[in-house]
């Protein structure tokens, strides 16, 4: 007993879990001067409120533009219209506009195009580089009450593992969120689990499974992450359900990029299919993760389209 709990000790005292663990815990590592850990058990990290950057693109070109409101939404602080089409577009990078300034955004150039078409429009980008759906759900549970939205449209490419900042602290986030342990390494207890509590007071068991998952890892023989993912994403589906709850009298669409996606159990409005009836208007880059901003102008006209039931169409910007 006593030499069990001298490496007990010793285990804490050195740091080791941490150590090992580390590696294995899925990082977000886009725009990280634009991103802050929060204090809730589902998003765990968003836009840091009230900030106005130029960034480099990625391809060189000029500076992009981001803009985050006191809320944390992408765009300048404003009002809430009650006059107006109130539009919430919840996803991830791709919803967020991670290479291109805010007015060349999906969700901008839709308020953009709504209004050309004579609709009054306010529409709200709470996009977040990485967001799952679990984290999408969580975030749009926030959002709903303030902006009271009369859509909601909600990009589903990622479903998997929630990332982590950077600079936030992987052991003090599974003491908030035990729900993570089974997310990040294979062989932990769910969080209901009758022997998590054991598994949360004995770092040294916590050890010898985190060990093993790096030695799975590491040899390359089998990869433990994927099914953690598929676990994950199974979640994902669970609190896409949710949603519909929690959206009031608000309609709520999913959106499926050109890049394809999950279905989920809402409408959907399918710009992987509508991509190729078009005829592929800006070829393989139109199915690019994060596409050029005349791409997302064919995005805004598509979605557009289906929220006010206009056939007639434009032509790509």
């Amino acid at each position: 007993m006593i030499g069990g709990l001298l490496i007990e000790g010793g285990l804490r005292l050195l740091g080791v879990e941490a150590r090992l663990l580390t590696p294995l815990v899925p990082l977000q590592v886009s725009d990280p001067e634009l991103h802050t850990p929060v204090d809730d058990a589902e998003r765990l990290y968003g836009l840091r409120p009230g900030q106005t950057l130029r960034l480099p693109r990625p391809d060189g070109g000029p500076e992009r533009v981001v803009t985050t409101d006191s809320l944390g939404l992408r765009g300048a602080d404003r009002v809430v219209d009650e006059s107006a089409l109130r539009v919430l577009c919840l996803g991830g990078s791709t919803t967020f506009g991670a290479t291109v300034s805010d007015d060349e955004t999906w969700p901008a150039q839709l308020e953009a195009q709504l209004s050309a078409r004579g609709q009054r429009a306010q529409v709200f980008n709470a996009g977040v580089n990485g967001y799952m759906t679990r984290q999408k759900v969580a975030w749009a549970e926030a959002l709903i009450p303030r902006l009271r939205p009369d859509v909601v449209i909600v990009e589903v490419y990622n479903e998997g593992r929630r990332f982590l900042q950077l600079d936030d602290d992987p052991l003090e986030r599974l003491r908030q969120s035990p729900d993570l342990w089974p997310e990040w390494i294979w062989g932990a207890p769910e969080a209901q689990s009758w022997w998590s509590p054991i598994w949360r007071s004995w770092a040294g068991l916590r050890v010898g499974v985190i060990g093993v998952n790096r030695l799975l890892a590491g040899r390359g023989a089998w990869d433990p992450a994927g099914p953690l993912i598929t676990r994950a994403s199974s979640r994902d589906e669970a609190a896409a359900l949710s949603l519909l709850r929690q959206a009031g009298g608000a309609q709520v669409w999913g959106l499926i990029p050109p890049a394809g996606g999950p279905e989920l159990p809402w409408p959907v409005i399918d710009l992987h299919s509508l991509y190729g009836e078009a005829g592929e208007p800006f070829g393989s880059a139109g199915r690019e993760v994060h596409p050029a901003p005349e791409v997302y102008g064919w995005y805004a006209q598509e979605i557009a389209k289906t929220l006010i039931g206009d056939t007639a169409g434009l032509a790509p910007p």
